[in-house]
């Protein structure tokens, strides 16, 4: 399992792998000096939490599928963000997962990257739309995206 961290000196959030005999870590991303540290460490914290989940998927192929990695990839570019102060869980730790490297993404980029948009907005594709003859998983029904 790959976990991620910042490296201070090096201005860089640098992947670290176990091999058994030691440990390996190679750069996947620069940042900017004018980052702060608070937003760059929650998103080492997100990307290692992603990667814990994909971990385990991995040696139990039943915990994710299709639609979930389908919706995974759409949090990590467009995450759900904060409504009036309640932030939306969809329930499946992959795409929730998925969602906070985005918003961490976005947290960090509003202050260095160019990252997702920070516009404050409903949840994406209104989940559970009356429209599609959804309704509430409160009330037995199912996502409708």
């Amino acid at each position: 399992m790959t976990t991620y961290a910042y490296d201070r000196t090096a201005s860089s959030i640098i992947a670290v792998w176990e091999t058994g005999a030691g440990a390996v870590a190679k750069r996947v991303a620069r940042v900017p000096s004018r980052a702060t540290e608070p937003p760059v460490l929650r998103l080492a914290k997100a990307m290692t939490g992603l990667s814990s989940i994909l971990w385990h998927a991995y040696t139990d192929p039943h915990l994710v599928g299709p639609p979930s990695a389908r919706l995974a990839l759409r949090g990590l570019r467009h995450p759900d963000l904060p409504l009036d102060g309640v932030l939306m869980r969809r329930g499946d730790p992959l795409v929730d997962s998925a969602h906070e490297v985005g918003r961490a993404v976005g947290e960090a980029g509003a202050r260095a990257w160019p990252g997702p948009s920070r516009r404050r907005s409903r949840p994406s594709a209104r989940p559970w739309s009356a429209r599609c003859g959804a309704t509430s998983p409160a009330a037995g029904g199912r996502p409708c995206f």
